[in-house]
């Protein structure tokens, strides 16, 4: 017997070692390889190990009567010298030969945890804290994160505090954890079933390890929770903190522009080995849950899983995977799985983020998207991720390392980034690649630039964009000059067109040198009314990016506007429009009416039937961008309107104290036919 255990725990995996396994083989191979050990293992240890087993329920268990007079594994361990019944080591790799049942702690009784739920940091930004978190005992997991700044609103009801993070009874918490003894699949969400309860952890003195804020009565700054999982004979710490500003009025506004710290949550996992024996351990750790999707009828971004992807020369791959295509995935059974070592993952939203930032980077080498819940349309499907940590084997309770450092425990540092998509934020932890300004993001992030400086120097972002489009209509004046001179021009030629035409009529190409003869001698160029429009189409779509992607024009009012990054949403209809929504927007109408009037003010009348259909095809088209138009932010319904009153003035200035242009040049003479 002895000679089958050695071949199967020893030779047999250095010679015929397992392949490496994907995920969701993972498992299945793990309960091969148990139950080969109990088929080959001695028969009296494995009655022993009934008999224990039998006595303890399970990780949360009751606790054993004879193990009560063990020590506490928080207390630490004595420094004597090492007796002959003690594991040998193997001097390189520090494991010990021998094996032991591991013993539990007396002070662990699971049925005598009450769940807590305890909050860090204020809902007042005065404090100097910019979120208030709400923490719990279940997984010892985050249950909400609201952010406090005054900008940072529900948009719904911008009397309350926009939570980030937000679990509830059917959804595990946030940087929940599931410990396991040896490697496993990935856990869904819906396993929140295997989330225990932890207890506040005390010092030696029998107080609870929580830290008050000393600046501020009532607010707690850290906080530790422990679980003893007695199945892997491991004892597991969990603290929380929060870093406070230091600054104060200004400088603290400014902090909340510039400084990422106050919009981390740190994270310290502890783990200690309780037994005299090697122990193998990993979890799974929860991303982010419950970040909302606000505005969902006009936002320009759902829900998508935003991941990083360290490279060996240190630079960040990034990778985006979509509501809709993560819900794909998951119900044709093939959720996409990552092993590689990550920098950042988590849920990225139009304005905010929620984004877990492992401290190492080689702790987490798997994560997995995970659908929380499929809505009807898949775009708006609830997203979240979970990670999964690798396989680290313990010491023996005691044991250190050859460097003297302490082999028996480990510490791990995460990272929860909640806040608002700002560059210099994301920069931190080179994240700023999730701030999407799209193919003209060179002009989008100027143009934000410009309308943040004029909001810096006091001025309201409705007033500052229309500042911005005054600037942007200056700059294309000589352009524009020339497209209102050249269609003036057409207009005053369209009689001698229309003869042309007539004379020309059963000879187009005639027709055409005489067209092209007609305005080069009054030196007027049918293109050039074209590249005013050219130029405004790169600034139309750059601006309608930098409005979609600024958190600062969120909840930013004008007028009536209460939000110039959405539809201005003037009242509820009580029904529903195809196409359009229930909102009855008022800017996009008057949108589309000014561009209607400006056609009817400025285009010559028809002089042809073929001319009069192109016309009422113009106004169809007007019709159709109405469409297009009705549920683009109320910051670019702004832009277009001040830029046609612009345009419109423009050509009535230009018709004061001119003389028709023709009358200084003389007529057109057509060449022969």
């Amino acid at each position: 017997m002895a000679i089958v255990v050695i071949w199967t725990r020893f030779l047999s995996p250095l010679l015929m070692p397992l392949p490496p396994q994907p995920p969701a083989q993972k498992k299945e191979v793990a309960e091969q390889q148990e139950s080969i050990d109990d088929q080959n293992s001695d028969p009296v240890a494995a009655e022993d190990k009934l008999e224990s087993a039998s006595k303890s329920e399970n990780a949360d268990g009751d606790i054993p009567e004879e193990n009560e007079d063990k020590p506490v594994a928080s207390q630490p361990a004595e420094s004597a010298d090492k007796s002959d019944d003690e594991p040998a080591v193997d001097p390189q790799k520090n494991i010990p030969t021998k094996e032991s049942a591991p013993p539990l702690v007396k002070d662990w009784d699971p049925d005598k945890i009450k769940h807590r739920n305890i909050k860090l940091g204020s809902l007042d930004p005065e404090t100097g804290y910019f979120m208030e978190v709400e923490l719990t005992s279940l997984g010892a997991g985050v249950l909400s994160l609201e952010l406090n700044d005054p900008r940072y609103r529900k948009l719904d009801k911008t009397d309350e505090p926009l939570a980030l993070v937000e679990a509830n009874n059917d959804l595990p918490p946030t940087f929940g954890t599931v410990f396991y003894g040896e490697e496993q699949d990935l856990k869904t969400v819906d396993d929140a079933d295997g989330l225990s309860e932890w207890s506040i952890a005390q010092d030696a003195e029998g107080n609870e390890r929580i830290v008050l804020d000393p600046n501020h009565a009532g607010i707690n700054q850290e906080v530790t929770f422990r679980a003893v999982f007695s199945e892997l004979g491991i004892e597991v710490f969990k603290t929380y903190r929060l870093v406070p500003s230091d600054k104060t009025g200004d400088e603290l506004e400014t902090a909340r522009l510039t400084n990422p710290t106050g919009y981390e949550l740190m994270l310290e996992i502890d783990i200690h080995n309780l037994s005299d024996e090697n122990q193998t351990v990993l979890y799974d750790l929860q991303g982010p849950v419950g970040v909302p999707l606000e505005n969902r009828e006009n936002t320009r971004k759902f829900r998508q899983v935003a991941v990083g992807f360290l490279r060996e020369d240190g630079t960040v791959s990034d990778e985006i995977l979509r509501a809709k295509e993560v819900a794909d995935t998951v119900e044709e059974g093939e959720p996409e799985v990552w092993f590689a070592p990550m920098q950042y993952i988590g849920i990225d939203i139009q304005y905010f983020a929620s984004l877990v930032i492992p401290g190492e980077s080689e702790v987490f080498p798997s994560a997995m998207p995970m659908l929380v819940s499929r809505e009807n349309d898949a775009n708006h499907s609830d997203l979240s991720v979970v990670l999964q940590s690798k396989e680290f084997e313990l010491l023996p309770q005691g044991e250190v390392l050859t460097d003297g450092s302490p082999g028996d425990s480990l510490v791990h540092h995460v990272k929860l980034f909640a806040g608002p998509k700002r560059e210099v934020l994301l920069d931190d932890f080179g994240a700023g690649s999730i701030l999407d300004y799209g193919r003209l993001g060179v002009f989008a992030s100027f143009m934000l630039k410009i309308l943040n400086f004029l909001h810096f120097l006091g001025i309201p972002y409705g007033i500052a964009i229309i500042i911005l489009t005054v600037m942007v209509r200056g700059c294309l004046y000589p352009l524009s000059r020339k497209q209102a001179i050249g269609a003036k021009k057409m207009k005053e030629l369209q009689p001698k067109l229309k003869e042309i035409k007539k004379k020309y009529a059963k000879n187009k190409e005639k027709q055409a040198q005489a067209q092209m003869e007609l305005f080069r001698k009054h030196n007027y160029n049918p293109l050039a009314g074209c590249f005013p429009l050219l130029l405004q189409f790169p600034i139309f779509i750059s601006l309608y990016t930098a409005i979609s992607s600024s958190v600062d024009l969120r909840l930013a009012p004008f007028l009536w506007i209460n939000n110039l990054a959405a539809p201005d949403a003037l009242f509820r209809l009580p029904f529903e429009l195809p196409f359009l929504g229930q909102n009855f927007n008022l800017l996009p109408i008057l949108t589309i009416g000014l561009f209607i009037a400006q056609q009817q003010l400025f285009m010559p009348p028809p002089e042809t039937e073929e001319q009069a259909m192109q016309y009422k095809m113009m106004k169809f088209m007007m019709i159709f961008m109405g469409f297009m138009f009705y549920r683009v932010p109320a910051g670019l319904c702004l832009y277009f309107i001040t830029s046609s009153l612009w345009g419109m003035s423009e050509r009535k200035l230009l018709d004061v104290g001119k003389t028709n242009t023709t009358n200084s040049s003389p007529s057109p003479q057509p060449g022969k036919a």
